[in-house]
This record gives C-alpha cells, sequence and structure tokens, in this order.
C-alpha cells in the first residue's frame, strides 16, 4: 500500500451548516472534493466519486473520536492478479501532510475477496502498516458493477467492521483515538454518499446536486 509522490492538494471547505440537530455530516460528491486533502488521482462525475489508483482522501476534523462512518462503493473494472487492489474507509486519521500521517484504513481486497484493518503510519517516504484481515462472509461479495456498504463503527477503543450490513469483525485498538475520515484507494472504483455520524460532530449538508433537492423536500415538508 505505499503511495506514489504526488502533491497533497488542500481545498477550502464547501459544505454548508444545516439547521438539523444530531451530529451527521455526509457528502454526495456532486459539489467535487471542496474541502478535502486529496493525494493521489480521483474524479468527480455525475455526482460520484471515482478512482484510478487515487491512494488517500482526507476530511473531516481530528477531534472527532466516536462515530459511525459508511460508504457505497462499486468496482468498476476487474481486478488484475495483484494483491496490492484495495479500496476502503480512512477513520481517524491525524494528518500533518501526505508524508505525514496515521489512521486506520478498513479496506476490501477486490481480487480475493477479502476484508483488511489496517493501521497506517507514514513517515516521509515510508509507510508502515499493522493489520488484521480475514475472508468476506456469506452475503457480503463484492460483484462488478454493483454497489456495495463499507461501514466502520468506533467508540473508545473498540473497532467494528462492516460489509453490506454484516459484521466482519470487532476489533480492539487504542493506537488512534481521534481524526478525521476518508477514502483508500489502489483500484478502478467509485464512491458515493459518505456519511459520518457522532457526538463530536457538528451537524453538516452539503447543499448541491442529490443532497439539495432532499434538503429542499424537507424544507417543504
Amino acid at each position: 500500500m505505499n503511495a506514489v509522490k504526488r502533491t497533497l492538494t488542500v481545498l477550502t471547505a464547501a459544505a454548508v451548516t444545516a439547521t438539523a440537530s444530531a451530529g451527521t455530516q455526509t457528502w454526495d460528491f456532486s459539489g467535487g472534493l471542496d474541502g478535502w486533502m486529496t493525494y493521489g488521482e480521483w474524479e468527480t462525475r455525475d455526482g460520484i466519486l471515482h478512482s484510478s489508483w487515487g491512494q488517500y482522501a482526507f476530511v473531516g476534523e481530528e477531534h472527532w473520536d466516536n462515530y459511525t462512518v459508511e460508504v457505497k462503493a462499486r468496482i468498476d473494472k476487474p481486478p488484475s492478479f495483484s494483491e496490492s487492489e484495495w479500496a476502503g474507509l480512512i477513520f481517524r486519521a491525524q494528518v500533518d501532510s501526505w508524508k505525514h500521517f496515521d489512521c486506520y484504513a478498513f479496506c476490501v481486497n477486490l481480487l480475493f475477496d477479502e476484508v483488511r484493518l489496517n493501521r497506517i503510519s507514514r513517515r516521509g517516504g515510508s509507510t508502515s502498516t499493522g493489520s488484521y484481515s480475514a475472508p468476506l462472509r456469506a452475503g457480503a461479495r463484492m460483484k462488478l458493477g454493483e454497489w456495495f456498504t463499507l461501514r466502520a463503527h468506533v467508540k473508545g477503543t473498540r473497532i467494528l467492521l462492516s460489509v453490506n450490513n454484516i459484521l466482519h469483525a470487532e476489533i480492539w485498538n487504542s493506537r488512534i483515538a481521534s481524526g478525521r475520515i476518508g477514502l483508500y484507494s489502489a483500484a478502478f472504483i467509485s464512491f458515493d454518499d459518505l456519511t459520518v455520524t457522532g457526538d463530536s460532530i457538528e451537524d453538516r449538508l452539503q447543499l448541491n446536486g442529490k443532497l439539495a433537492a432532499q434538503w429542499a423536500q424537507l424544507k417543504q415538508d
């Protein structure tokens, strides 16, 4: 999971604070990647985030501690015979720059139908990981061109990992206590509807594209 050297892009925040009450933020990618820290090759088209070996993308606040984060993902091209074809969710990321960060990454292997939790510590040009891996359970297998859902729930030292609402792992780890969320990709994959909910999260809504239509309907109701 070593990254190719590219410049980290830091963009200005574009999420608009909404008046709803409960600690949820959602990105539908209709407004691009404003407010994200990105490294690698990422592109938004028609409200969907596409990656061709995009590597890392971070968003949110480093004080976020206990939360549930989930995203829809879709395999766009058949994976080649390579163990490096992983993609998934980043959580509790502490980011100084693309050369210096720590995070957890809940990833799926697109070729071998395997899930993995990596604890990534990047210093300069080197990346070290500590990982837990397991096969995908029945009912959670991914298919080319079909959406599936990844979810990570973190509270204190407890980490729950799910694919398509099927719990795959319960892990206890205290190395990183809080941090941003994000996405990791070393494959041709698409993402949509990234959502994070937690007590330490200020409620925000990205008022554009699909979410704008939903918010307008809520205001009418």
